[in-house]
């Protein structure tokens, strides 16, 4: 009896600790899904888990952009604790680029790598927009965090940006076309996803190499090749019919000179 209590109570430890510090720690380099693309939840592990008035987020940069181009924007956010910001990007239908170490790609949504510090009453973040290829309006879904940086995420407030609305119009932009438009080494978010049967994979390499774009399963397992061929600098784009493949979450590696990316894809029925 008391071995069976001893060991409850350490159970107890472990959920309290988890609960209280343990999603900071979860959560600390960033998360994707928490918009209202998708009907996001928000940042649930912070604050009550209800969007706060205190905490005002939005977006900024070009209304009116070239199908293809890559644009610069800003997310900013204030209010709440105001101590360090986190935050979630999504698109509806263009991608998204991480231009510094601050900001990384999670399954094709925006997210910190680090909570960052306000600047007197302001946190923010740069990153690119790149616009799909076809011309019709865009959506940018955002959500920041205010934490007050003590470890006790139910004291941050958390709120929902408002969508921010892209007009896509003009002639496709390339990189042959704009050599100063700003190239990385990027694996773009597949569009659509999910899909059925086909899906359009996009990337971006900023010198030219060996390139190899492979198709994997759930089990790390090859099944298709879609680019195995030196490439220059530029942007480029690449279909994949999965037809002959069943339902399920598949994955994409771009290797560009043994450097690589990776994304999750979801193909239905």
């Amino acid at each position: 009896m008391f071995t069976s209590l001893k060991y409850s109570g350490i159970l107890l430890l472990v959920v309290l600790y988890w609960m209280f510090t343990g999603f900071d720690i979860l959560y600390s380099t960033g998360v994707f899904g928490t918009t209202k693309k998708n009907d996001g939840s928000g940042c649930i592990c912070h604050g009550t888990g209800i969007p706060s008035t205190a905490v005002r987020v939005w977006v900024e940069g070009p209304a009116s952009v070239l199908p293809g181009s890559t644009n610069t924007y800003r997310l900013l956010m204030t209010g709440g604790p105001a101590v360090g910001g986190g935050f979630n990007l999504a698109a509806g239908h263009g991608s998204l680029g991480a231009p510094d170490v601050m900001t990384q790609l999670l399954f094709g949504e925006l997210t910190h790598t680090e909570p960052r510090p306000f600047t007197n009453d302001t946190v923010q973040w740069t990153f690119n927009y790149i616009a799909p290829p076809g011309t019709g309006s865009d959506t940018l879904f955002s959500v920041g965090n205010s934490v007050n940086g003590n470890f006790t995420p139910t004291e941050d407030e958390f709120n929902f940006g408002e969508p921010f609305t892209v007009a896509v119009s003009g002639d496709t932009v390339t990189a042959a076309d704009d050599p100063g438009m700003p190239v990385s080494f990027m694996l773009l978010r597949n569009y659509p996803n999910p899909f059925n049967p086909s899906t359009k994979i996009r990337y971006t390499l900023p010198v030219a190499g060996e390139v190899d774009l492979g198709i994997y399963d759930v089990t790390g397992g090859r099944i298709a090749t879609l680019v195995h061929a030196r490439r220059g600098p530029g942007s480029y784009e690449a279909d994949w019919d999965a037809a002959e493949q069943p339902a399920g979450v598949y994955f994409c590696r771009l290797t560009l000179e043994g450097e690589s990316r990776a994304l999750k894809m979801v193909l239905i029925r």
